[in-house]
């Protein structure tokens, strides 16, 4: 979403770590246009508990899909007004 890598270290055991136990950044610090719904499924896809995660790839895929097609639904209805 920000073209970086949320974690940053030194080395690979520093990296481990920081994956395993800090929080990832907000993506919004990078980018303020990221919709609040996309920083939402990000967090849930990357939540330190496992059992918060999303549990199968398919259920990500599909929330992920609703918001696409709700975010190009809003970009073709702004179109259309403008015109």
């Amino acid at each position: 979403m920000t073209g970086e890598k949320p974690f940053q270290a030194e080395n690979l055991d520093m990296l481990m770590y920081k994956i395993a136990n800090e929080p990832h950044p907000d993506p919004k610090i990078k980018n303020e246009k990221i919709p609040d719904i996309c920083v939402k499924i990000l967090n849930k896809a990357l939540h330190k508990k496992i059992e918060k995660r999303y549990q199968k790839a398919g259920d990500l895929m599909r929330h992920s899909q609703i918001i696409i097609q709700k975010i190009d639904e809003k970009r073709l209805a702004r179109k259309q007004s403008s015109v």
